[in-house]
């Protein structure tokens, strides 16, 4: 095999792993950390996608809202988590903003307990350039606290290490290829 062949070869191989491997794009990720404590309050909806009624138990739960536009359409996981003993965090959705005085107006999905009493959450499609509203509140009225909400794209590509270990030992292979040799033959003719 030439020289020029080697190379012909090495190049394509590297530019079939290249292209092979997935897009190593990094997820997007929004982390609000806030305190419900004294802010506005209103009569939450029930859990439920859509939500279809509103609490007897939230009449008058104290708020916060976090207004966002997602860059990429896709997937997204939402995590709610109590950082105050004893609250019991409820998050809802909304595909406008949000009017504390018609609570089911544009709710997309709404949940309470995603574990257990300290967290709720939810994965919903979210679409690139759209305005949303996450609604952080309590379960009842006594519900308020301080709280960490955690919203990441659960569909950007992200290569598994399987995926980079099979590259980099591809890029070795054809390393190795081009550094071997063909040993010189002799050719020896008596006359």
């Amino acid at each position: 095999m030439s020289f020029m062949s080697k190379i012909t070869t090495a190049a394509a191989v590297a530019a079939f792993a290249v292209a092979a491997a997935p897009a190593a794009n990094a997820a997007v990720v929004y982390t609000v950390i806030g305190d419900t404590s004294g802010g506005p309050t209103f009569n939450r909806t029930l859990a439920g996608t859509p939500p279809t009624g509103l609490s007897s138990a939230g009449t008058a739960v104290a708020y916060n809202t976090f207004l966002f536009s997602p860059l990429a359409s896709g997937s997204y996981t939402f995590l709610l988590t109590s950082t105050t003993l004893n609250y019991d965090p409820f998050l809802a959705l909304y595909a406008a903003p949000f009017n504390p005085a018609s609570p089911l107006t544009n709710v997309i999905i709404a949940n309470d307990d995603l574990t257990g009493l300290t967290d709720s959450g939810f994965t919903v499609n979210l679409l690139a350039g759209t305005v949303y509203t996450a609604v952080i509140a309590g379960f009842d009225n006594q519900d308020f606290g301080t709280y960490t909400l955690t919203i990441a794209n659960a569909t950007a590509a992200v290569p598994e290490p399987a995926t980079w270990a099979m590259m980099i030992a591809g890029f070795g292979m054809v390393g190795f290829g081009m550094r071997r040799r063909a040993k010189p033959s002799v050719r020896v003719t008596y006359a």
